[in-house]
């Protein structure tokens, strides 16, 4: 998939390209090789930033680093005109070991901790993160307004949750539940462009391309991201008490807090789940900002 991803983001003219991880399967030194091809998808001049998931490692964070990568700390950085907000995965997933924690957070203590960042900087326009329900926190605390992720090798086409908008991105290497991850695809590959207005710093629109495993391909027409719910609710009542409820649903119960209404795991850790990475990369849940008039891109 990677000379496909490198030939959309300079067909399209990416100003960046996001990577919202499982680059690898097990996170190990042979596995550079996945960070290798994929870092080949960069056009000359076009940066990569990276969130790394529970199927990466500190060794394949190294190795992003090396090949000139952004990988999100914890900090708000700028990049091409965006501020992201993100974090590595609180968990690393092993197949045959299962999943554990790699430090003392858990999910929801990631999410309150870039909630704080958040809000103090103030200005942050995308929170990138690997699992959706690190987001939940700062999409409600209305400091985040739009939130890229993946992990649940399914698509949660943008929806307002909170104050904000979360968008799940399904797997760029077509990793299909219960099949393995090297080889030809299994499932549907996915790659999303997405639109943002420098002027009114948001992320205004998005498209989908697909590659089936029988080898045809779809594009869809771009498509208007959601305003988030609160701001819709405001817009409604305005002259009348100027407040606004939230009251929004979440798809399918994906990032649902608590964990509430998921009933496939999504957003978990993912113990029992077939793992994201393999594959020189091309599991990567990848995604680019950028190109046709304001930015766009995953």
């Amino acid at each position: 998939m990677t000379p496909l991803i490198r030939d959309v983001a300079l067909r399209a003219e990416v100003d960046v390209i996001l990577n919202a991880g499982d680059t690898t399967m097990n996170g190990t030194a042979v596995e550079r090789v996945c960070v290798d091809s994929f870092a080949t998808v960069r056009p000359d001049g076009v940066p990569m930033v990276v969130a790394d998931g529970n199927h990466d490692s500190m060794l394949v964070s190294d190795a992003e680093r090396a090949r000139g990568q952004t990988v999100l700390d914890g900090s708000v950085v700028e990049v091409a005109g965006v501020r992201i907000l993100g974090d590595r995965d609180p968990h690393e997933t092993r197949v045959g070991v299962g999943t554990t924690a790699i430090a003392d957070e858990d999910t929801a203590d990631v999410g309150r901790r870039l909630t704080e960042v958040a809000c103090e900087a103030g200005d942050v326009d995308l929170l990138l993160v690997h699992t959706p329900e690190m987001g939940n926190a700062p999409l409600h605390s209305g400091c985040v307004p739009f939130q890229v992720s993946g992990h649940t090798h399914t698509r949660y086409e943008p929806f307002p949750l909170g104050r904000g908008i979360r968008y799940v991105s399904g797997s760029t290497a077509g990793a299909a539940s219960g099949q393995p991850t090297v080889g030809p695809l299994r499932g549907t590959a996915e790659m999303t462009l997405l639109r943002f207005d420098p002027a009114e710093r948001r992320f205004t629109q998005w498209k989908l391309l697909e590659v089936r495993p029988d080898g045809s391909a779809a594009v869809s027409a771009w498509r208007d991201v959601p305003r988030p719910a609160v701001v819709r609710a405001a817009q409604d009542t305005e002259g009348a008490d100027g407040t606004g409820a939230d009251g929004e649903e979440e798809p399918n119960g994906a990032g649902a807090p608590d964990g509430d209404g998921v009933p496939d795991g999504a957003g978990l850790p993912e113990g029992e789940q077939v793992p994201d990475g393999g594959g020189a990369g091309e599991d990567a849940d990848g995604g680019a900002v950028g190109g046709e008039e304001p930015p766009a891109s995953p």
